[in-house]
């Protein structure tokens, strides 16, 4: 089976131009406004339109240049942190000189460094993001300096001065970006398969090393040559949050078994999100 990064959950976000105007913003069919304003803030400018824009000086001036952010803004809009399906809708102005940009899957990778930072920084939060500039349409991943492309860039006509619907929208496998109701570009979410596994073998012995980082799941082991019934298994395994600790060094061990039932071809049973070296013995 394939897994889809799981690191990628959460809700929409404004990251393009500053100074860019919008309305009409909505996550889900339910409107949403400002929620961590990482980079930047939102203000009204009445009948239901809003602004972005950069209270600079001193330290912004100088979190600006190091993230590579200079004259662009980052703010989620709802509260959303766990979602890996939904659409982001919003209205934005065109104008030449702005980059109009939104993102999805808003929600720091990590843990804060220390009690004194937030998690809600330009380092934790990597958004995918869709901008429109200068004619061109483009995916990316990542904010500032540490962003990278997903797409070749897509040709595309916008009327100047208007306000123009972008719609991008998730259904946890593709992503798909939609200007004023037409397809514009998708992407697949970063995946990888499920299960990964080597054989090796000597004169005594066939090792099979099996990685899972899915659910349980059950293999066929099909080999060239007769072993005996009784083999051992060396494995870790656990739930992707557990942690060792210095006051409980032991929650993710390694555990050795002996199992019966090994034959030329014989199913077995892997479990989830779990290492393990299968050790068997051939027959003389």
């Amino acid at each position: 089976s394939t897994v889809y990064a799981p690191y990628l959950k959460g809700g929409p976000c404004l990251i393009g131009s500053q100074g860019v105007q919008f309305k009409n913003a909505t996550w889900k069919g339910n409107s949403v406004g400002p929620a961590k304003e990482i980079f930047g803030n939102v203000v009204s400018c009445g009948e239901g339109v809003y602004t972005t824009e950069i209270q600079m000086g001193g330290a912004e001036d100088e979190r600006a240049k190091r993230f590579d952010m200079e004259g662009t803004v980052l703010i989620t809009m709802g509260e959303d942190e766990t979602s890996r399906t939904g659409a982001f809708e919003i209205e934005m102005l065109a104008e030449p000189d702005k980059e109009l940009g939104i993102g999805m899957f808003a929600t720091p990778y990590g843990k804060a460094r220390n009690s004194e930072d937030s998690p809600w920084n330009l380092f934790a939060v990597q958004t995918i993001r869709w901008t429109i500039a200068g004619g061109k349409s483009m995916l990316t991943a990542g904010v500032g300096f540490r962003k990278y492309a997903l797409t070749e860039p897509v040709s595309l006509d916008m009327e100047m001065g208007v306000f123009h619907k972008l719609c991008m929208e998730s259904d946890g496998k593709k992503l798909r970006c939609i200007l004023d109701g037409a397809y514009i570009m998708e992407i697949e979410l970063p995946h990888y398969d499920a299960m990964q596994t080597v054989a090796l073998e000597n004169e005594d012995e066939v090792l099979i090393k099996i990685v899972n980082i899915a659910e349980e799941d059950t293999v066929t082991i099909s080999l060239d040559c007769e072993v005996e019934q009784e083999y051992q298994v060396g494995m870790i395994t656990g739930q992707p949050t557990d942690c060792n600790t210095m006051d409980n060094p032991e929650v993710v061990r390694e555990h050795w078994m002996t199992k019966t039932g090994a034959d030329v071809t014989f199913d077995y049973v892997v479990p989830a999100c779990s290492v393990q070296v299968i050790a068997l013995k051939k027959k003389k």
